[in-house]
């Protein structure tokens, strides 16, 4: 009598071992969101020909209310200087929304259009 009260137990005892030993596993997604674009340089010809598209392909998975900095860097690393106007070392740096990319660009573009028009002038003479 003492074998048939025995076994469920076993029985009992092994099922709840191997029901508390399973393990409910749930995936989770990681985000990546791109906060920053920093990009340091010491030739004005790298800024000029600087691929915008990069920035929209880099931000494009971000939250659209998101902060992002856009932040370009020149360091004159120049002894001489031969030209009329003289560009030192300078950071323009752009904060805003990931919804408001192509505005940070466009002015960007504008900052650096103008350099090169002073920079550009400061040579023909």
């Amino acid at each position: 009598m003492n074998l048939k009260k025995f076994l469920p137990g076993i029985f009992l005892l092994l099922s709840m071992a191997v029901s508390a030993q399973s393990e409910k596993r749930t995936s989770k997604e990681s985000e990546i969101s791109v906060s920053a674009l920093k990009f340091e340089t010491d030739n004005l010809e790298e800024l000029k020909n600087f691929d915008w598209s990069m920035i929209q392909d880099m931000f494009q998975d971000n939250e659209t209310d998101e902060e992002i900095t856009l932040e370009f860097i020149y360091e004159n690393k120049s002894e001489t200087d031969t030209s009329k106007v003289k560009v030192g070392n300078f950071t323009m740096k752009f904060t805003g929304k990931t919804s408001e990319v192509d505005k940070l660009i466009e002015s960007m573009k504008k900052s650096f259009k103008k350099l090169e028009k002073i920079t550009g002038e400061s040579n023909k003479n």
